[in-house]
């Protein structure tokens, strides 16, 4: 070719001011031919200067050049041939702006775009009233990392590749004693898989225990969570009303939509608060035995209950009852630990481990491993009583701050356990347009009418969770009066 031609399509990369390391010569020589290539400056099949004549000309040393037709070549922009090297035959690429380009790339599937898109992350996440949280800085950071430090120690070789499936062995039996101990779940430790959080082991029952397209029940309003996992794996929702005693399935409901999952938060319902009662509790059972279908315990929150003696599981009520039992550590310890179980039926239990190590490969050894340490020490058990205390303080201080700024306009349930409060609206209010105004002033509240399934909520049924997690106890007067105050200008319309 033409020396002249690729001279005049060459722009050699400057290097970016103040940029401590500039990229070498020959990565900037390579970048120039590689965008005059990819641009069309260069076509395909022009021959390229011998690696010494370009080298003349530009200046460079012969080795220079020689690097970045090589990794031109590497990379399939150049090929060799007895003349030389060649310029490669790129199909040619459409522009932004060419008729001929696509508008989009292809975008989400169909359940991708039904999926809620509410997720908070960052500093907001810390922010009053953010539900679901718990108060990080009382975390036993010290006594954690000395755990940390210990199982990392007695770490041998072979437990640094993936972990063993379905979980540590030591923390599978931690588990196991623990729920028997706290909640009254008699299994053994091959019965439970650790798990990614609660989402990991919903997400494994959502895929594994149904196929796409059967039923799964959902408590509506119910926890946003278990809607994902379910929409995710592509299995028909329908969602069962809420009362003062919990989930409400008619008969209509298991008539006309017989489910295969049914997924419930008995011990607290998620958001409401309220306990299932035993009659439905026994019933649901039966009905599910009958129906073939399977129940999903989520003992959501069961840990930090201030009214009464903990509620027993669902999953200790019958033998050889139809039930996954999942718990977490996030809303205990740490979310970021992301650590949580499931404990099921011995007839599924090496199956669904086995599955769960394909889907997730198992790690987090040490984690693990210190977890377990500090349930067998009895620390978890103490931390959880600490916080229990604690938080007992800032629900009965929320409490009074909503009787004291918001009575009449709101009613507040869920308080016997958990880690927030709902507050219902008792005349008609926007909470998604008091969710954007708290979220400009500084303040996260969960608007409630995002926690029913689209289209099946009353207008009139709106609210806010208001966590207490995350929110000090002198701190929560003054927010709960500045979020009266945005929802009193929401009501005037200022």
């Amino acid at each position: 070719m033409d020396l002249a031609v690729l001279l005049s399509a060459l722009q050699l990369p400057q290097p970016a001011p103040g940029d401590a390391r500039p990229p070498a010569l020959h990565r900037r020589l390579y970048q120039a031919i590689k965008g005059a290539i990819t641009s069309g400056a260069l076509s395909g099949g022009l021959k390229l200067p011998a690696t010494r004549v370009l080298a003349q000309e530009l200046k460079l040393s012969r080795n220079t050049v020689l690097l970045a037709y090589e990794q031109l070549a590497a990379e399939g922009y150049l090929v060799a041939t007895t003349q030389g090297s060649v310029v490669a035959r790129l199909p040619r690429i459409a522009s932004a702006d060419d008729s001929r380009a696509s508008k989009a790339t292809p975008g989400l599937s169909a359940r991708g775009l039904v999926v809620p898109m509410h997720w908070r992350t960052g500093s907001d996440i810390l922010k009053a009233f953010t539900p679901g949280i718990p108060d990080i800085g009382k975390f036993p950071l010290p006594q954690w990392r000395a755990l940390l430090d210990r199982a990392y120690r007695d770490i041998n070789p072979r437990r640094l590749t993936f972990g063993e499936t379905g979980g540590e062995p030591e923390l599978r039996s931690a588990v196991a004693a623990y729920v028997a101990a706290a909640r009254g779940v008699h299994c053994d430790p091959e019965q439970v898989i650790v798990t990614q959080g609660a989402q990991g082991a919903l997400d494994l029952c959502a895929r594994m225990l149904a196929d796409p397209g059967q039923v799964a029940w959902l408590e509506n309003p119910g926890y946003l969570g278990a809607r994902v996992a379910m929409q995710t794996a592509g299995l028909q929702l329908h969602g069962i009303a809420v009362d003062a005693a919990g989930a409400r399935p008619t008969e209509a409901d298991w008539r006309d939509h017989p489910p295969r999952l049914i997924y419930l938060t008995p011990a607290h319902q998620y958001p409401m608060g309220p306990v299932l009662a035993a009659e439905r509790r026994y019933d649901l059972l039966q009905r599910a035995r009958a129906a073939n279908a399977w129940i999903i315990e989520d003992d959501y929150d069961s840990e930090f209950r201030y009214e009464g003696d903990p509620i027993p599981a669902m999953c200790s009520l019958l033998p050889s009852s139809p039930v996954i039992y999942v718990g977490t550590f996030s809303k205990t310890l740490l979310p970021v630990l992301r650590l949580g179980y499931a404990v099921v039926p011995h007839s599924v239990s090496r199956a669904l481990g086995n599955i769960g190590a394909q889907f997730t490969r198992p790690g987090h050894v040490a984690e693990q491993l210190a977890l377990a340490r500090l349930i067998e020490s009895g620390r978890y058990a103490r931390h959880l009583r600490t916080m229990r205390s604690l938080y007992a303080e800032r629900r009965a201080a929320l409490k009074l701050a909503l009787d004291r700024h918001l009575g009449g306009l709101v009613g507040v349930s869920g308080g016997a356990a958990g880690l927030h409060l709902t507050a219902v609206f008792q005349e008609a209010i926007d909470d998604l347009a008091v969710h954007e105004r708290a979220r400009r002033a500084g303040l996260v509240v969960a608007p409630l009418s995002r926690y029913y399934l689209p289209g099946s909520r009353d207008p009139l049924r709106s609210g806010m969770l208001l966590g207490y997690g995350t929110v000090a106890n002198q701190a929560i007067e003054g927010a709960v009066k500045q979020l009266a105050q945005l929802i009193d200008r929401e009501r005037r319309g200022l």
